[in-house]
């Protein structure tokens, strides 16, 4: 265990640490040498400001599941769920963790790990990558365009910034071109885009966005498929409309996220600040529909029920734009979908869907060899063909 506290262990070390860790009883013994070795672990500072706040939160919840399980139990799972993240952080490259959940509480087993090569050409991330198609139906490759000026439309000129974003910005002196625009991110892309009014969408990959390249008379509305985060420009008497698939959400100036993913089953609509109404476009009027508060969640579902989440994981939800995975007691299938979006990548599964739900964060910066490594860690047998992932029987 000194060397795992001073993060200088082999990966064989740390696979007997595990073992003995996930065999672990009622010694008290060990336990006392454990907890002894997590508070220097935690406070000698080599753990990051960063880590150290999620170990608080892991640490929380472990502590809010035990109060619920009883006192009998409670110190050795929590010096167990300690252990079980700060190992995850020690050994894994990309500095990300998962460790698995079972009817709530947090487990750890030895992973069926495959051997396989690596592919040839390692799978990289995604990046900046889009399309935009415009009111006369030309095609630009955003991420290869120069930066400037890359056209005009009407009064507007649709600008590539600094950053790799795109801007529109209108002349007021002109009237708009009512023609639509198009922005689509594919598979491994993402992108963000400044409208004309000066509501800045962030596009997640498999996505696309159309807009008018001006907004004229007070109206504004755009269509969505797949996932974006809205920081909407409040503008009086003009309220902003957001269409995908079938929600409409009506803002008046906030910030907010909507997974619109037909894979995913569900529309989901979360708002981080302000206020807005999700409604079904069927329901013939906006005043039907629910008005969400800061912090909550509609959703959607394949049948036409549309309900409120009061409490969901924004830090979850949001982690797409601020450049992280991050998944809490979250389904393997849903993580594998949003894994091969980002990726680029087809999911196979070779004997069944894995029923298990994993706890997890790390970097969308990561390769694909790296995050697999940590998958297999938590026990999801796979292997990389190209750009398949199979999914096999453990």
């Amino acid at each position: 265990m000194s060397q795992f506290a001073s993060n200088t262990c082999t990966r064989e070390e740390f696979d007997q640490l595990m073992v003995l860790v996930g065999d672990m009883e009622d010694d008290e013994g060990l336990t006392e040498e454990m907890s002894r070795y997590w508070d220097k672990i935690q406070f000698n500072g080599s753990i990051s400001p960063e880590w150290k706040e999620r170990f608080v939160i892991l640490q929380k919840e472990s502590v809010r599941r035990e109060q619920v399980a009883g006192p009998a139990v409670a110190p050795r799972r929590v010096i167990l769920r300690k252990w079980i993240a700060a190992a995850a952080v020690v050994i894994t490259l990309a500095g990300g963790y998962f460790v698995q959940q079972r009817n709530g509480e947090t487990i750890r087993g030895k992973a069926d790990v495959v051997k396989t090569k690596e592919p040839a050409v390692p799978v990289e991330p995604g990046r900046n990558r889009a399309l935009l198609t415009l009111a006369d139906g030309s095609v630009i490759g955003l991420d290869t365009s120069a930066r400037g000026k890359i056209a005009t439309q009407g009064g507007v000129k649709i600008i590539k910034g600094e950053e790799g974003e795109i801007l529109y910005y209108s002349d007021r002196q002109k009237t708009p071109e009512a023609g639509f625009n198009t922005i689509v991110t594919p598979k491994g892309g993402k992108y963000c885009v400044v409208l004309s009014d000066g509501t800045k969408v962030w596009l997640n990959a498999a996505s696309s966005i159309r807009f008018p390249a001006g907004f004229e008379n007070g109206v504004r509305e755009v269509v969505l498929t797949g996932e974006a985060f809205f920081e909407v420009t409040k503008s009086c008497g003009k309220p902003f409309h957001v269409r995908a698939g079938n929600i409409s959400v009506e803002v008046l100036g906030t910030k907010f996220n909507i997974n619109a993913y037909r894979e995913e089953g569900r529309i989901s609509t979360t708002l981080v600040q302000g206020k807005i109404r999700v409604s079904k476009p069927a329901d013939g009027s906006s005043s039907q529909g629910l008005l969400l508060k800061p912090g909550r969640q509609a959703n959607l579902a394949d049948n036409g029920t549309l309900t409120v989440d009061q409490s969901p994981h924004i830090d979850e939800v949001l982690a797409w734009k601020n450049g992280v995975f991050n998944f809490v007691n979250t389904p393997v299938p849903e993580i594998l979908r949003e894994i091969a979006r980002w990726y680029d990548l087809e999911i196979i599964y070779d004997g069944g869907t894995p029923d298990k739900r994993l706890t997890g964060t790390f970097s969308r910066n990561v390769g694909l060899d790296q995050l697999t490594e940590m998958l297999r860690y938590a026990g999801i047998n796979m292997r990389i063909d190209k750009k398949r992932l199979l999914i096999l029987r453990n």
